[in-house]
């Protein structure tokens, strides 16, 4: 791997190189803005720069492209009423509300509202009170689609653990177990079905073969576009 650099009006964009068996150059973009570049096996350093500066622009752009969305998926840094927080692809209000008979608070969502009710309004106290509820929203609703989907598969998950990763949104072993990124609650359910499925798909293919994305697509005919709604989710 080969790490470059380009400057565009006085901001130093780096990138990642890395060389492979392929014939063409290729440039991608990942949230929230991370250059990676595909190159073939001895590609000279003048050549990967000259085709990266042809794509400048487009480089630029798109990493602007994925900053906004990525301030948009933001959770919000002050736990506070009228603080907006991002669950099942809506931005939800959050509203305080404050009541001595709560030792222990407790949150509930409805119409968009999300409410804490606890013995006191400290940032601190809701902040990790909605964190929990967030984790526990992940876990119920990504166990809730997997026994949805468990009819197409003739074997099922041997566990499923929910944990806080930073680059990826699920993942599947060989002893099938299924880990999904704590994160996943921010995106809407059409692509956390996508999610599921996919993972459980790699109890079957443990690969991104044709067959692992024939079968994919006979669950979520739909997968590519709730497969970019996903993407465009900030973990």
């Amino acid at each position: 791997m080969m790490k470059l650099s380009f400057e565009h009006e006085n901001e130093k964009i780096e990138f990642t190189v890395t060389f492979s068996k392929r014939k063409t150059l290729g440039i991608e973009v990942r949230p929230p803005g991370v250059v990676k570049v595909a190159a073939p096996l001895g590609a000279s350093k003048d050549r990967i720069m000259a085709v990266v500066l042809e794509k400048e622009h487009w480089i630029v752009e798109k990493r602007k492209q994925m900053k906004a969305v990525a301030e948009s998926n933001a959770q919000p840094e002050s736990y506070e009423t009228g603080a907006e927080i991002l669950f099942l692809g809506k931005r939800h209000t959050l509203q305080v509300v404050e009541d001595f008979k709560f030792d222990i608070p407790v949150v509930e969502v409805k119409d968009q509202i999300i409410r804490v009710y606890a013995a006191s309004d400290n940032k601190i106290l809701v902040k990790n009170a909605v964190e929990k509820w967030l984790g526990q929203m992940t876990k119920y609703h990504i166990e809730k689609r997997i026994h949805h989907f468990q009819k197409h598969f003739k074997i099922a998950p041997s566990r499923v653990i929910i944990k806080e990763q930073k680059r990826r949104w699920g993942s599947c072993n060989s002893h099938r177990e299924l880990r999904f990124n704590r994160h996943c609650i921010k995106s809407s359910e059409r692509a956390l079905d996508y999610l599921v499925v996919h993972e459980m798909s790699h109890m079957v293919h443990m690969n991104h073969s044709k067959d692992f994305w024939v079968q994919v697509e006979s669950i979520i005919p739909d997968y590519k576009t709730a497969r970019a709604e996903l993407k465009k989710t900030i973990i």
